[in-house]
């Protein structure tokens, strides 16, 4: 049995895990496939409440939205995707990591970068979070939410 990551968290938001925190996660409990479950998640996570699967379920649709996720589609017996009359695709409970998912989750700073970050006066500092927060706001949709939601986690902690 693993340990959980944090003892008894009671809610899912921004600022109790980052989406990356949420992602590795998802990253640890996936099967040879690669998906998780969301019930599977919330148990790594000791997670608490009414309906933690849900919670988790939750910030994972968000991170579908943002394209760091994938849902697991429904597949006949021939392995074919399944659709509703609608025409959405029918998913599973599975849950997966796309490629950008991936590179959010396992991203690093080499230690060069690091050593340059923090030899930074607090002027240098100011000018390079005023030049991450334009790279911010002209990101792509997807990146620019989730450089955004980082920033927002360790300041809000």
């Amino acid at each position: 049995m693993t340990t959980p990551l944090r003892e008894g968290l009671e809610h899912l938001t921004l600022l109790d895990l980052s989406d990356r925190e949420l992602l590795l996660i998802l990253r640890d409990v996936a099967d040879g496939a690669g998906y998780a479950l969301a019930n599977d998640i919330a148990t790594r996570l000791d997670l608490m409440g009414e309906n933690p699967g849900r919670s988790v379920a939750v910030r994972l649709s968000w991170l579908v939205r943002y394209g760091a996720v994938e849902r697991e589609h429904l597949r006949d017996a021939a392995g074919n995707i399944r659709y509703h009359r609608s025409g959405k695709v029918m998913t599973a409970q599975g849950w997966k990591l796309t490629e950008l998912g991936v590179v959010i989750a396992t991203g690093k700073l080499s230690k060069t970068q690091e050593k340059a970050l923090e030899g930074m006066n607090d002027g240098s500092l100011l000018m390079a979070t005023r030049w991450m927060a334009g790279r911010i706001a002209s990101s792509n949709g997807t990146v620019g939410k989730l450089l955004d939601r980082q920033y927002r986690n360790g300041v809000g902690r």
